[in-house]
């Protein structure tokens, strides 16, 4: 049964009760069984609804189903308790009685019900004002119904204290569960919940009027079952159970948001109210008040008013308020949350033929911009940056900062994935154009990954990971280019997480080992030197070259406890060989840019040479040439290691972002030509080109190696152009120290 037959069959059941009520008038015994069975039915159907609601549910909002089908059990046991008397022992029913007692406890379940609801969003700022105001309204009217309604009919017809308790307790019970209610509505979160509410409120509202026509024509007068008000009680049951079935058939998009904050109107209603009693009060009483009173009454309307002015104030400040919890402080644009707010409206109402997409941005090197010309440069790019994406987005989707450097591009409407990369081409095109910060003109490329619902995920954090997936790729792909997601990234996300936690298992357990390849004197064809090249030995995965988790390890800063050990380790086993006779020779390590950004670098160096006993001339520290961005900072730190003894080389010379006019300052006693150099030796070009490079190093005083020489013919040209270093497979591949140790004593025993 789906909520249309559910409230079709409140309809056919209302006419058939009315029917039966109109035909059996006359008939006594057949009236009143007839309203005992349909009053039975209408309470059953709405119970075992309520309860399957319950049992499928798997939210936290199970309770609140459970404890609205056991307030349909009780009204169920009072109608029992109506067919008992009146069909089994064909008597009047005693009024109060157990049925009335029954049907109140129903209430009190039902109020427990919405009252929980409440307490789940109870993080909420908006629930305890909300509270207040509607409890101080109900206050107001329940105190002028007391007044003018009820107290005046109760005195003309002489109503018990029980019976006139029990009478009034019926439409006080259901003022406060609509008090609940209303309460719920203001604080859903989605448009799901506040038709449940709807559903609910409906059938309380005829609820009370029902009751409040039960106690102005008098309580025993309908105590028993048979009149035309029997029908208008089974609406408030068969809504809720409508209710249920609606939850039912949306599981996956009721949900609950904590964080979520709604401003509330209708505030001014409660002082409304209370300023209209005060009036009351003074006009019925004012020849009797004395001038305290008077005062005091002045006084109260004046707090009043005072409070009118703070409750504008307040609204200023939360509008405020809720401007800084959706938007980012520096570039005005939607933050995290905002971007969850909007994403979830766009899964709720986007179809097949109705798609979105969303582009995860992530900025290419930022950080050394930021760290070379301090966070306020930094600050002032991401502003033009921010700018530049709105511009090139416009009104197809909207733009968020999310944090750092990652932004988020939504576009809600699209008409295939080949509209999102039309605007993932055109951010790329628009990134090439350089942005002026201080002086400077840089070009920040992007790295973006797309993911398209509901292709890659029906929900906003599947939605959200999987465009994460495309930007590692992206990343992984050399940058300043888009991906789409596919399948196929989920093994690759797998297979990263896998590598970031055995990661730190490795640098617990001691799981890394150290293989050494050799640097060759191209003229004697001795070994002078080695390089340390770290090895991952993975339980199951085998030898992990470094290409595999360096990356990954210097993301999650890792990479600084790895490098500390791999040279603490290298300088031990360098140590190790001279004792034991072997050639002095040097070893090389490779230096993340991060741990020289450490500021006990220069000290850990000191420290690891001291603890090994081993000279620092033998230890020579391979970095790569994007240090140069920070230049002044790198000089100081090349300089402090120069004075100590310990030689510094640039690796993968020629590819990154050194000039001859900032090599040729900087404190270094190496340069290591990058393996593309030698690659293609047979295009005139590259020969010229190399010849100048090395050339040009043994101008400025420099040691040069070239690396990845894997031919004699490479070697030959290299001698011809008086390049005395190289490194490479010709010479030997990395290889444990066991084998690298057999090489050198071999080379000790040719001398």
């Amino acid at each position: 049964m789906n909520v249309a037959k559910m409230l079709l069959f409140l309809f056919i059941y209302l006419f058939a009760f009315y029917t039966w009520l109109f035909i059996s008038w006359e008939n006594e015994w057949t009236r009143f069984l007839g309203a005992n069975l349909l009053s039975l039915a209408g309470s059953a159907v709405s119970f075992a609804v309520l309860f399957k609601t319950y049992r499928v549910l798997s939210q936290k909002y199970r309770c609140f189903w459970l404890l609205l089908s056991i307030s349909a059990l009780f009204y169920f046991a009072g109608y029992s308790v109506c067919f008992y008397y009146q069909t089994i022992l064909s008597v009047a029913m005693p009024y109060p009685g157990w049925a009335d007692y029954m049907w109140l406890t129903a209430y009190f379940f039902a109020l427990a019900a919405f009252l929980y609801a409440i307490i789940l969003r109870g993080i909420s700022v908006s629930v305890k004002p909300l509270f207040f105001n509607l409890v101080l309204f109900m206050v107001v009217v329940i105190t002028l119904s007391l007044q003018y309604i009820v107290e005046p009919m109760f005195i003309e017809a002489g109503y018990t204290t029980t019976s006139t308790f029990v009478s009034i307790a019926y439409p006080l019970l259901d003022l406060c569960v609509l008090v609940a209610i209303m309460i719920c509505y203001y604080l859903a979160s989605s448009r799901y919940e506040r038709i449940l509410m709807v559903f609910c409120g409906t059938g309380f509202v005829v609820q009370l009027a029902t009751d409040l026509i039960y106690v102005y024509w008098g309580g025993d007068s309908f105590a028993d079952m048979g009149t035309f008000l029997d029908p208008l009680w089974q609406i408030n049951l068969l809504l809720q159970g409508t209710a249920g079935l609606y939850a039912q058939k949306h599981l996956k998009e009721v949900k609950i948001d904590l964080s979520f904050y709604k401003t509330v109107n209708y505030s001014v209603l409660p002082y409304i109210g209370t300023m209209f009693l005060l009036t009351l009060i003074v006009y019925e009483n004012y020849a009797d008040m004395d001038i305290l009173l008077k005062g005091c009454i002045i006084a109260l309307l004046l707090i009043i008013l005072r409070q009118f002015v703070i409750m504008k104030k307040n609204k200023q400040l939360m509008d405020e308020y809720k401007h800084l919890a959706y938007h980012d402080p520096l570039t005005g644009l939607g933050n995290r949350a905002k971007f969850k707010e909007d994403i979830g409206e766009i899964c709720g109402h986007s179809s097949a033929d109705n798609k979105a997409a969303l582009l995860l941005i992530d900025l290419d090197r930022f950080k050394g911009i930021n760290d070379t010309l301090g966070h306020q440069a930094g600050d002032c790019l991401l502003k033009e940056l921010s700018e530049k994406l709105e511009g090139e987005i416009t009104e197809k989707g909207t733009v968020y900062r999310i944090g750092g450097d990652e932004f988020l591009v939504l576009l809600p409407k699209i008409g295939s994935t080949s509209d999102a990369l039309v605007i993932a081409e055109g951010i790329l095109a628009n990134s090439q154009q350089p942005l002026s910060v201080q002086g400077n003109e840089f070009v920040v490329t992007p790295s973006i990954g797309i993911s398209i619902y509901p292709e890659h995920g029906q929900d906003t954090e599947t939605l959200f990971r999987n465009a994460d997936a495309a930007m590692y790729r992206a990343k992984e792909k050399g940058k300043n280019n888009y991906q789409v997601y596919n399948s196929a990234l989920n093994d690759l996300l797998h297979e990263r997480m896998q590598i970031e936690i055995g990661l730190r298992r490795a640098v617990e357990e001691n799981g890394f080992t150290l293989y050494y390849q050799p640097k060759v004197d191209l003229y004697s064809k001795k070994i002078v030197g080695m390089e340390a090249l770290i090895r991952w030995k993975h339980p199951e995965w085998g030898l992990v070259p470094p290409f595999k988790f360096i990356s990954i390890a210097e993301e999650t800063g890792q990479i600084i406890s790895i490098g500390e050990w791999v040279l603490r380790e290298a300088c031990k086993q360098t140590k190790r060989w001279q004792v034991e006779g072997l050639p002095l020779i040097g070893v090389s390590v490779n230096v993340s840019v991060q741990q020289l950004e450490q500021n006990n670098f220069i000290q850990t160096v000191t420290d690891i040479l001291k603890e090994t006993n081993l000279s620092a001339r033998f230890l020579e520290l391979e970095i790569t040439e994007s240090v140069i961005q920070d230049l002044k900072r790198s000089t100081e730190i090349l300089q402090d290691l120069r004075e100590m003894g310990v030689r510094t080389s640039i690796d993968d010379f020629g590819t990154g972002y050194s000039s001859l006019s900032v090599i040729k300052t900087l404190p270094i006693n190496v340069i290591k030509i990058d393996k593309s150099f030698i690659d293609d030796l047979d295009n005139p070009a590259n020969q010229d080109l190399l010849k100048a490079i090395i050339w040009i190093g043994k101008s400025l005083g420099l040691q040069v190696i070239v690396e990845g020489v894997e031919e004699e013919q490479q070697m030959n040209m290299l001698l011809e152009y008086n390049c005395q270093f190289a490194q490479g497979y010709l010479f030997g591949k990395p290889m444990p120290r066991e084998e690298f140790g057999k090489l050198l004593s071999g080379q000790q025993r040719d001398i």
